[in-house]
């Protein structure tokens, strides 16, 4: 091998990471500071980018000399968000935090998108071209500035007194001087009412959901194909991220594993999806065994859980573009046959029937762990974890089991989408958009709760339908992904609980009033 190609190439890894540690820089200040992980950093260093282009294309100005003009307006931007945003939720639990900086994150990544679309551009500039020569290697001029940067770390002081009142202090105090939000319940009534309550409009919305094929259009069934199945992977995330407290960002990649297990067996050997699926399931569920021992055994909470969780679906992405086994970048195409045996149906009722059957036995699988041992470990573990392990829970072993569960269920998911949309692609059966998708919905519906994910599916999918449709006809690919992140946003600030425990509230007052 060439020395001089091998030293061209550390030196420009050296120069290029001093762009990285630009940002890792600002990054750290923010974490330092505030103990809160900026998901959306990257993105304003891309509208910094946009925004040197704009400079470039309409005031004629050189990219590198507009960075005072860039650095300012990224300066207002952070400052915005930082004080009409950050500071609601500073005291609050790291997961809200971590929520709401996602969708800050998906709100500034698709406007750059529909602003000035998906196509690359390019930044022409004098500096760009310029370059150093020292012996045999040469430097690219326009890159030392960020290594020059970079090498300047914030120094914090540390032993400064803070005299804002602990946070588990503050909360305490607030939780006993509140008023109880909900009545006494009345002498001689079930402590848990709410499910006799349920009993008859649930089965009421069950049978309409049995007739709706017969009566509604191919539309209608398919857009509740959808409702019931992404109802179906929120209830799979819950397990974990609801009643254990276990933020997951990463359940893309049990649905990756799921669909490419199945459909390999599938398409290679010939084995028939519905024993299939089971073995994707199995799959996914030891991935979700690897990725909790790791987590739960070292400590990981909060947004290192979370960070461990996005790296496994990124490894499961990366992995799957560069395997030729499994079609690589181009992903697997599922040929269309129509046989039963093989997954297929001529008719789209039967997918409709099948994406309800998963949404029910979810269902039924997280209310019987919301009324089992586990179900009360698992919230006893994510109302307060270090006082579950005073009362001798084994939370490491809670936790495992709720990941592995979660995760075979979301495997099961992934059998049917390979089935439904006879395409797997790397990219979005892995990535953090899909991520989203599931998580979404049990987080606006209510995380936690059996029948918030459902809830949450019933207002989001015919919305994501919608918008999607809209925004398509108009050109705007990705806006539905800003209303995403923005009601995402919304949430975390003025219904961190979720649609259906605030209903069930306002049920409860008002049958008390009477």
């Amino acid at each position: 091998m060439d020395p001089v190609l091998i030293g061209q190439g550390l030196l420009n890894g050296l120069l290029f990471g001093g762009v990285y540690s630009l940002m890792a820089v600002g990054l750290t200040l923010i974490f330092g500071v505030m103990r809160v992980v900026n998901f959306a950093h990257g993105d304003m260093m891309v509208w910094g980018m946009y925004l040197a282009l704009l400079f470039s294309m309409r005031l004629g100005l050189d990219p590198y000399l507009s960075f005072v003009l860039c650095a300012a307006a990224l300066f207002v931007l952070g400052f915005a968000v930082q004080r009409g945003l950050v500071n609601r939720i500073i005291d609050a639990p790291h997961e809200m935090q971590i929520l709401l900086m996602l969708g800050v994150a998906l709100v500034l990544e698709n406007a750059a998108l529909v602003t000035f679309g998906p196509d690359p551009r390019r930044v022409k500039s004098v500096l760009s071209l310029a370059t150093v020569w020292i012996g045999p290697f040469f430097l690219d001029v326009a890159r030392l500035p960020a290594r020059r940067l970079s090498g300047r770390a914030p120094r914090r002081h540390r032993g400064v007194a803070r005299r804002r009142v602990p946070v588990a202090l503050a909360q305490g105090a607030g939780v006993l001087l509140a008023p109880d939000p909900d009545p006494a319940v009345p002498p001689g009534r079930a402590v848990r009412p709410a499910d006799r309550l349920m009993r008859w409009p649930a089965i009421l919305c069950l049978a309409a959901l049995l007739l709706l094929p017969a009566f509604g259009g191919s539309y209608a069934v398919t857009l509740a194909t959808l409702i019931f199945f992404y109802a179906y992977l929120g209830q799979a995330w819950n397990i974990l991220g609801g009643y254990a407290g276990q933020l997951s960002v990463g359940h893309a990649a049990f649905v990756g594993i799921g669909a490419y297990v199945t459909a390999v067996l599938s398409l290679s050997w010939g084995v028939t999806p519905w024993i299939g699926m089971f073995a994707g399931a199995a799959a996914a569920a030891a991935l979700g065994a690897v990725t909790g021992y790791l987590g739960f055994r070292f400590g990981l909470r909060g947004f290192y859980f979370v960070l461990l969780t996005v790296a496994f679906a990124e490894i499961c992405r990366i992995v799957a573009l560069n395997t030729d086994a499994i079609g690589g970048a181009v992903g697997l195409y599922i040929t269309f046959t129509g046989d039963p045996r093989q997954f297929q149906f001529q008719n789209p009722r039967a997918y409709y029937y099948i994406a309800l059957g998963l949404m029910l036995s979810a269902t039924a699988v997280v209310w019987m762990v919301e009324r089992s041992r586990l179900g009360a470990y698992l919230i006893a573990i994510r109302e307060d974890e270090e006082a579950a392990e005073a009362l001798g829970i084994d939370t490491f072993r809670c936790k495992l089991y709720a990941s592995v569960l979660s995760a075979f269920l979301t495997g099961l998911g992934g059998a049917f989408h390979a089935f439904y949309y006879f395409s797997l692609q790397p990219n979005s059966l892995f990535g953090i958009p899909l991520s989203v998708e599931i998580i979404i919905r049990p987080i606006v519906g209510g995380a936690g709760t059996l029948l918030g994910p459902i809830l949450g599916s019933f207002i989001l999918s015919p919305l994501a339908e919608l918008s999607r449709t809209y925004f398509a006809a108009a050109g705007w690919s990705g806006a539905h992904l800003m209303a995403y992140g923005a009601l995402l946003v919304a949430v975390v600030l003025f219904l961190p609980q979720g649609a259906y425990p605030y209903l069930a509230r306002l049920a409860r007052r008002s049958k008390a009033s009477r």
